[in-house]
């Protein structure tokens, strides 16, 4: 196996070494069949956080497809997505296109931090502030609310503490550790 010149060089690695590697984590949203699911669903992404929580976001589509899954899906699913700049937005076609379809009760706001103009078409233009969490957490209760999140440490540390100022609480917030 070869490893990137600058890990091999860190760990001068020799030939015939064992090398072991992690890749990805255990970060998903799968509900089973039987287990009562959330009423509803909050995904915070920052930047190239989208991935999993994009994984997440069309699995509940595929879920709510089908009359047999469509139970264990929840009532209300909103993503909050924040970007350096509008084009930053991976997936934004995507994400409207399930947002807009009526039957899916999904919803999307994004977050520009390096770009100014007016906000509008459920754009913001500046970093997701307490206030934004706050309304959106409003939105999403009454009930159990599950948050994921993934993005950078600062985001996702910022982002926990203004989720518990919400009421949310510790065991209902979920977040991928990549870095």
């Amino acid at each position: 196996m070869h490893l990137p010149v600058c890990l091999a060089h860190v760990y001068q690695c020799k030939v015939g070494a064992q090398v072991d590697l992690r890749v990805g984590g255990d970060y998903f949203y799968d509900p089973q069949p039987g287990e009562e699911p959330p009423t509803n669903l909050l995904l915070v992404a920052g930047g190239v956080g989208i991935n999993p929580l994009m994984s997440m976001l069309s699995h509940v589509h595929d879920l709510q497809q089908t009359a047999t899954t469509r139970s264990m899906c929840p009532n209300k699913v909103n993503l909050m997505f924040s970007a350096k700049t509008k084009e930053e937005l991976l997936f934004r076609k995507r994400i409207d296109k399930l947002c807009n379809m009526k039957s899916n009760n999904m919803s999307s706001m994004y977050f520009i931090t390096e770009e100014t103009a007016g906000n509008g078409d459920n754009t913001v233009y500046s970093r997701i502030k307490e206030q934004h969490i706050h309304e959106v957490t409003d939105r999403l209760k009454p009930g159990k609310v599950e948050c994921y999140l993934c993005g950078p440490s600062p985001m996702i540390a910022s982002i926990e503490t203004m989720l518990k100022a919400c009421g949310i609480t510790e065991t209902s917030i979920h977040y991928e550790r990549w870095w």
